[in-house]
């Protein structure tokens, strides 16, 4: 309720008073808890606090397994350091999304395509343009 009114400060104290019951009720790697860890880093994302949202992030990705959860979360930490400019490692997750993902997009080979371009790498970046076009 309170992320959906952008209300982070009160939703972030809740989800953190709430996680440590999670993992003694549920274990860390039940779907509640890793929603749960979802959800921190998601607020930290909100209020532009990289450092926490990616601590939250890698703890969700050592809890799961599940190759939809992986995908969306892949997907999660490529978006967020593409927008820190980090392109190396957004295309290094946004590649993982590749191979954890039952189908590849459109939509995915673009956004490699958009990475390499800012890495300045034509060759590779036409690559995934004409691998999006394909399907």
């Amino acid at each position: 309720m309170y992320m959906e009114q952008n209300n982070y400060p009160k939703a972030l104290e809740l989800l953190l008073e709430s996680v440590g019951d999670m993992e003694e009720i549920f274990g860390n790697e039940h779907p509640n808890t890793i929603k749960v860890y979802n959800n921190i880093a998601e607020i930290y994302r909100a209020q532009d606090d990289m450092c926490n949202s990616l601590e939250w992030y890698y703890k969700m990705h050592k809890s799961t397994t599940v190759p939809d959860d992986l995908c969306l979360l892949c997907e999660a930490l490529a978006i967020l350091y593409f927008n820190e400019r980090d392109y190396t490692n957004a295309l290094k997750w946004q590649n993982k999304v590749i191979a954890i993902a039952a189908n590849a997009s459109k939509a995915r080979y673009n956004t490699i395509a958009e990475i390499y371009d800012k890495l300045g790498d034509d060759e590779n970046a036409q690559k995934y343009r004409e691998l999006a076009e394909q399907l």
